[in-house]
């Protein structure tokens, strides 16, 4: 028998399990004979405990009328295909995956978190009917069209992250969070709403698997939910179109990330899918 739907922003997967798999990996040779500085930064990169594959998070929908759940490749977290942001009303689908990663020392890159968008689909079809004329591959890069989802404000919208990188803390996760909203946030005059969000991550111990959601609702009130629980509701269209940008902006911190919502979002769209 299913739990009871509980209202707030949550994954519906009324038949799913957190599976955790474990095992065990060898001593780091990082002192091994290596050819050249790249494959002796890349066997200590994975001799570091928060890259060792001790646990892998899935989280999984047994039962979704609409889309299909997506494997993001590289962390290989599984994100559902549906979304709900109230109980199992206002249910967003998934349009795309990808992952954030960070270069250190220039040369390896980590996987920090997962990403992606959940879009209520007939409302984002409405919104966006201009565009259903034009084939996928077009709108894929369109930046306009992209804009045109940001700031719909009749378009409720989720984005889920999944910690991937267990050694990120809080502040470190915001001061990279912080790096990318400052500018925007700054020249709209919204530096009060921008204080009120990095409150959100105040005492949260990040970890690897770590859900973290923030769903935007038609109002222009960015929710957040950190490992299910709620964290705060902001009111600001300004904060809900700037933390999009992030990720679907002309110099998105993913650029797989947005071209995979990109064409999920244009095929749901366009008639020419």
């Amino acid at each position: 028998m299913h739990p009871k739907a509980q209202p707030g922003c949550r994954i519906e997967c009324p038949d799913s399990q957190i599976k955790q798999q474990r095992r065990t990996t060898g001593p780091p040779h990082i002192f091994a004979p290596v050819a050249s500085l790249g494959a002796a930064l890349d066997n200590f990169v994975r001799s570091l405990p928060w890259n060792r594959s001790e646990t892998q998070v899935s989280v999984e929908a047994a039962d979704a009328p609409e889309g299909t759940s997506q494997t993001e490749a590289k962390t290989g977290t599984v994100f559902p295909a549906r979304f709900c942001q109230r109980g199992n009303s206002h249910c967003g689908t998934l349009q795309g995956v990808g992952v954030r990663s960070k270069k250190i020392a220039g040369i390896k890159s980590i996987n920090v978190y997962s990403l992606g968008l959940f879009v209520d689909p007939e409302a984002a079809k409405k919104s966006l009917e201009s565009y259903s004329n034009k084939p996928v591959a077009q709108l894929v890069n369109d930046q306009d069209f992209y804009d045109a989802l940001m700031t719909a404000d009749d378009v409720e919208k989720t984005l889920h992250l999944n910690i991937a990188f267990g050694s990120i803390s809080s502040s470190q996760f915001w001061n990279a969070i912080e790096g990318a909203l400052a500018p925007p946030m700054k020249q709209l005059h919204a530096e009060d709403a921008l204080n009120e969000f990095a409150r959100t991550f105040d005492g949260v111990k990040f970890r690897k698997g770590l859900p973290i959601s923030f769903c935007i609702a038609k109002d222009g009130e960015l929710t957040s939910k950190i490992d299910g629980r709620d964290s705060g509701t902001i009111k600001s269209k300004d904060l809900c179109r700037s933390l999009l940008g992030i990720y679907l902006g002309a110099s998105p911190v993913s650029p797989d990330a947005k071209n995979s919502i990109g064409t999920g979002l244009a095929s749901l769209v366009s008639s020419d899918a």
